[in-house]
C-alpha cells in the first residue's frame, strides 16, 4: 500500500521535529548541568577563601597574643604552640598545617634608617654585584636624602642633582620604594636589596636572627655556614654563637629577638591561597603596645 506524498513528507516533518526538540532539550539539560557545576565550583571557591581568611585571622590573633605574653628568647611556656614553635631569622613554620608563618626581625636586617649603618649597607651592595652600580655612591646619596642640610657629601646627591621639587625629602624614608628616587638605586638595586634591608630605625643590631647573606659578610661565608647549620636545627645557643661568631654583646649588638617584626601569613585552602605581610612593632610595657608600620593583604 502506497501512503500519498504529501503523507510521507508530512511524518517525515514530524520526525524532524522530534529530533529537533529531543536535541534542543538534551543541549538546555547539558547547559543546566554546567551551570549548575559553575554554581557550585563558585560556592565552594567562595567557602575555601572565607575559610582561608578566618584561618589567616585566627592564626595572625593568636601569634600576637603569644608575641604579648611569650618571652621572644630563653625559657617559654609549654602551653603556647606558637613559642615552642616559632623562630625569628625568617625560617617558615606552621601550628596546625592551616597557615604558614614567617617572622624575620628588623633589627638582623640592614638598616636604611638614615643611611646607617653605612658599612655594612656598603658591603652589601658589593656582595649583590649588581651592574652599574657605585655602593658609595648609593649609600652616600642615601644619607644626604634623609638629613636635614643641603649639604653634599662625597659621592652624594642634594637637591642640585635631583633639579626635581621635593627631592630630596630631608626625612627619613616612608616606603622601601622611595629608594628608587635616590641617586645609585638602579630598579636592579632597589630588587635585589629588598630582602636585606628595612626602612625602620634599629635600637641594637642582631647578628643571631640576620640572613644568611648578611651573616656572611659580618663573620665570613664558613662561620656563616657553621652558625646557619646550627639555627635550622634549632641547636644555636647565644653562647655558642658569640664563640663561633667571635661578636659580643654591647650596646649596638645583642642577641635577643626584639619586637620590631616583618611576620608573612600564608593560607592554602584546596585551591585558594591567601597572603598577608605585616611590619610591626610589639612592646608589651609600652603605652602603644602594638604599632603597625605596613600591613599588605
Amino acid at each position: 500500500m502506497k501512503f500519498p506524498k504529501t503523507h510521507a513528507n508530512s511524518k517525515g516533518m514530524a520526525l524532524f521535529q522530534v529530533l529537533l526538540i529531543t536535541m534542543v532539550i538534551s543541549i538546555l539539560a547539558l547547559q543546566f548541568t554546567q551551570t549548575a557545576k559553575n554554581q557550585i565550583a563558585i560556592a565552594t571557591t567562595i567557602v575555601d577563601r572565607v575559610q582561608a581568611q578566618v584561618n589567616l585571622k585566627n592564626t595572625e590573633s593568636e601569634l600576637l597574643f603569644a608575641l604579648f605574653t611569650e618571652v621572644r628568647s630563653g625559657q617559654t611556656s609549654d602551653e603556647n604552640q606558637f613559642a615552642q614553635t616559632w623562630n625569628f631569622h625568617g625560617a617558615p613554620f606552621t601550628i596546625d598545617d592551616k597557615v604558614e608563618v614567617s617572622m624575620q626581625d628588623q633589627n638582623g636586617l640592614i638598616s636604611l634608617y638614615q643611611g646607617r649603618p653605612q658599612k655594612l649597607l656598603e658591603s652589601m651592595i658589593n656582595y649583590l654585584g649588581v651592574e652599574n652600580v657605585s655602593a658609595s655612591v648609593a649609600s652616600n646619596s642615601l644619607i644626604d636624602w634623609q638629613d636635614g642640610d643641603d649639604l653634599t657629601r662625597a659621592n652624594g646627591a642634594e637637591a642640585s642633582y635631583y633639579e626635581t621639587p621635593g627631592m630630596p625629602t630631608n626625612m627619613p624614608l616612608q616606603t622601601y620604594s622611595e629608594v628608587q628616587n635616590i641617586r645609585g638605586f638602579t630598579p636592579d638595586l632597589v630588587e635585589a636589596l629588598a630582602p636585606y634591608v628595612t626602612i625602620r630605625p634599629q635600637t641594637y643590631f642582631n647578628p643571631m636572627s640576620a640572613p644568611k647573606e648578611i651573616l656572611g659578610i659580618v663573620v665570613g661565608a664558613d662561620r656563616a655556614n657553621q652558625i646557619i647549620s646550627l639555627r635550622e636545627g634549632n641547636s644555636l645557643s647565644n653562647s655558642m654563637f658569640q664563640r663561633l661568631s667571635g661578636i659580643r654583646q654591647d650596646e649596638a649588638i645583642n642577641f635577643s629577638p626584639s619586637g620590631l617584626l616583618k611576620i608573612k601569613l600564608k593560607s592554602n585552602v584546596n585551591d585558594v591561597v591567601l597572603e598577608k605581610s605585616i611590619e610591626i612593632l610589639v612592646q608589651p610595657l609600652n603605652l602603644h603596645p602594638l604599632i603597625e608600620y605596613q600591613v599588605i593583604n
